[in-house]
């Protein structure tokens, strides 16, 4: 059954870090996944479903079950791995489960014949079972821009991308 949150083989700040910093890395996940680049108040979609979850929930008690919920309408396409708009795979790595994914990221550049940089990726991930599910934003910083690439969904992605004004 694994270790119990208070117990001899854990410390005294393990309810802390399971619950409150958990739910904070929950809660910055989800904001990520409902970035949109395209308007001026890229967390906005964030901030509704926030609105709308303490708006439903005012002075009334809420489950977790309940904030899923909220978590599924307000969810974009590029959330629904299933294709069921659900987020249990969500929910049962990230806040039911105790996995912890570990990435890796690689990058090479080469010169292609045209004069344009070829810039390839890769995203690897250790830690958890093949079948973890996961929505990753990738971003390139070039100088004081910074550009949304693409989001891997579900299964780890290759990143090629051919650009030469990127460097």
């Amino acid at each position: 059954m694994g270790q119990r949150i208070r117990s001899s083989e854990t410390g005294p700040g393990s309810y802390q870090d399971l619950i409150y910093s958990k739910g904070g890395y929950v809660l910055q996940m989800l904001r990520e996944q409902l970035v949109d680049p395209r308007n001026q108040d890229s967390d906005h979609l964030f901030k509704d479903m926030m609105k709308d979850y303490c708006k439903t929930f005012d002075n009334k008690p809420a489950s977790t079950e309940d904030f899923k919920s909220i978590v599924e309408k307000h969810m974009t396409r590029n959330m629904d791995l299933d294709g069921n708009h659900k987020m249990d795979w969500f929910f049962n790595q990230y806040v039911y489960g105790t996995g912890i994914p570990h990435y890796a990221f690689h990058t090479s550049l080469d010169a292609t014949a045209d004069g344009k940089t070829h810039v390839k990726g890769e995203i690897t991930r250790a830690g958890v079972p093949d079948t973890w599910k996961d929505v990753i934003p990738l971003y390139a910083h070039v100088g004081d821009k910074t550009m949304a690439i693409r989001l891997c969904a579900s299964e780890l992605c290759r990143l090629r991308v051919q650009r030469s004004r990127w460097i």
